[in-house]
């Protein structure tokens, strides 16, 4: 599971700027996530692609920010962006909503909070409930927000999910062409920035080897509808 920053449209020109995207994801601190959650694996992600599907590692360098680089990336911002001047950035008051059901996502949330401190940038955090979490990025009525992603196990389901999420067709164009090609999606995504990844998520489940059916949804609960049991349950070695 990938947790991410989604961006809305209730400050469109500063939150759809990539370069203030391409700010805060150097500003973003991911390291130190390993306490973070319920004892799953938590890998710092800068791409949507995980590195058991062959995605890039993040190092530790990387997952500990890029002040220079953000501050850097932010002034090409402002130089487009009239509410990013440095007079009137922290008024901005932009909001990251969270899931209540999704307690971690707070903790989250605050390092995103932290790290748009870092470019003067005001920031406050709302939780909300499901259902309202999905109208408000469904309608764009926010600026932030701490989201989630599932890929069913390939490639290029997980590019296309990161891009949807993002509100950008690219991807599902070039599988629609049948021209769809990894590297290009990198290469499109660090230039666009759709989402800004945070961490990959790794939830371990042990399950007796007669029981099947088990399955797990979008926000990696098990999911016991179809569960069944079958044979004889069978010693590990």
């Amino acid at each position: 599971v990938l947790s991410y920053v989604g961006f809305g449209r209730a400050h469109a020109a500063v939150t759809g700027n990539v370069d203030f995207r391409r700010a805060l994801t150097l500003a973003l601190v991911r390291s130190g996530l390993a306490g973070t959650g319920i004892g799953e694996r938590l890998v710092p992600a800068a791409s949507p692609i995980a590195a058991d599907l062959g995605g890039a590692a993040m190092t530790a360098a990387a997952a500990a920010g890029d002040a220079d680089g953000a501050r850097a990336a932010l002034t090409k911002a402002a130089a487009k962006v009239a509410d990013l001047g440095a007079d009137r950035r922290g008024q901005l008051g932009l909001k990251i909503l969270v899931e209540t059901s999704r307690f971690d996502d707070r903790e989250l949330a605050e390092r995103v909070a932290r790290a748009l401190d870092k470019l003067g940038v005001g920031a406050t955090i709302d939780a909300v409930s499901p259902g309202t979490l999905r109208s408000k990025i469904a309608s764009g009525a926010c600026d932030l927000y701490i989201g989630q992603l599932a890929p069913p196990g390939t490639v290029a389901a997980a590019w296309l999910l990161a891009f949807e999420a993002g509100g950008n067709t690219w991807a599902r164009d070039r599988l629609a062409r049948g021209t769809f090609d990894g590297r290009a999606a990198e290469a499109e995504f660090a230039a666009s920035v759709p989402i800004v990844p945070i961490v990959h998520r790794a939830i371990r489940y042990q399950l007796r080897t007669d029981v099947r059916g088990a399955g797990v949804d979008a926000s990696a609960r098990l999911v016991w509808a179809e569960l069944f049991f079958y044979g004889r349950p069978r010693q590990a070695s």
